[in-house]
């Protein structure tokens, strides 16, 4: 890259999260994020860890880097309208994990 570009990435840290905390861990998406990060250390791949790339792209030599987090809600349970228009579009594109 030139000095002076720009580099725009985006990963996602797919770590199923509930505001309340009252998700239990028998929920089908723990438990097929749970799976995925078997897979992940099985096939000593990278997946899952957004928290990381900030750093790894520092790492990498870039200056100057801003790291903006969203949060992607899914299904329409927020009370706040915002969030929950973002959750059903988000679960409607989103196909549900392959576990029961």
């Amino acid at each position: 890259m030139n000095s002076g570009a720009y580099l725009q990435f985006v990963d996602i840290d797919y770590t199923p999260r509930c505001d309340d905390r009252t998700m239990p861990d028998d929920n089908v998406w723990k438990k097929a994020e749970r799976a995925a990060c078997e897979f992940r250390d099985i096939s000593h791949r990278r997946l899952f860890n957004a928290r990381e790339t900030k750093q790894e792209i520092k790492d990498a030599g870039f200056v100057d880097v801003v790291e903006k987090i969203y949060k992607l809600p899914i299904g329409g349970w927020s009370s706040d309208p915002k969030y929950r228009e973002i959750g059903i579009v988000s679960e409607c594109a989103l196909p549900p994990p392959c576990m029961s």
